[in-house]
């Protein structure tokens, strides 16, 4: 699997189809609200943290059961990295207790396993200078944007499996051609390492 991670409104989505369409993979978009809503929460809600926790232990649940389904090769829009950050941007020091703490710790630990079990690249997009405001998704809150965004850094620097691409171009061109070529270039050595293990 190959996905993508990111603060909200970083063009995620926008990469990954594009991309996919061009490498002739299967796209699945991960509906974070449909996903929520499922379960009977809002995404976007100012929810007192316990039903925060809930809400994203079921994301998680649902998004491993998700994937499960997937055909491969396959890019999502998603990763579990993603609800890490959107769950520890929760986390004050007195917003949560001791219990609610070993929880979300708990919970990130299986989101880390799940994402390394799981994606062969992961590319992380970096915020854009201007923020797209759309129903649905964040409010414009740039602290906020920037908040996620550094602790899905965080969180990839635990990854052992997956390899790690940072996506600084601005251009949408230049973005989606970069991710093509990564992949291309990932598959090609992969099958080289196939190949070389083979004959000996």
């Amino acid at each position: 699997m190959i996905g993508f991670t990111g603060a909200s409104r970083t063009g995620k989505s926008t990469l990954a189809r594009l991309s996919a369409e061009n490498l002739g993979f299967t796209y699945h978009e991960m509906r974070t609200a449909e996903i929520m809503a499922g379960g009977g929460f809002e995404n976007i809600g100012n929810l007192p943290i316990e039903e925060r926790i809930a809400a994203q232990e079921f994301y998680l649940k649902r998004y491993e059961e998700i994937i499960a389904e997937l055909p491969r090769p396959v890019m999502v829009d998603r990763t579990p990295l993603d609800l890490i950050g959107y769950m520890m941007a929760e986390v004050g020091m007195h917003a949560t207790t001791v219990e609610q703490g070993e929880r979300i710790r708990q919970f990130s630990e299986r989101a880390l396993t799940l994402a390394n079990r799981n994606f062969g690249i992961i590319f992380i997009p970096m915020p854009l200078p201007t923020y797209q405001v759309a129903d649905g998704k964040a409010p414009p809150n740039a602290a906020y944007q920037w908040h996620t965004h550094w602790i899905m850094e965080g969180a990839a620097q635990m990854m052992r499996g997956p390899t790690m691409v940072r996506i600084s171009a601005l251009d949408l061109e230049t973005r989606v051609n970069g991710v093509c070529e990564v992949i291309v270039n990932w598959m090609e050595k992969n099958a080289q390492e196939r190949a070389s293990s083979h004959l000996h």
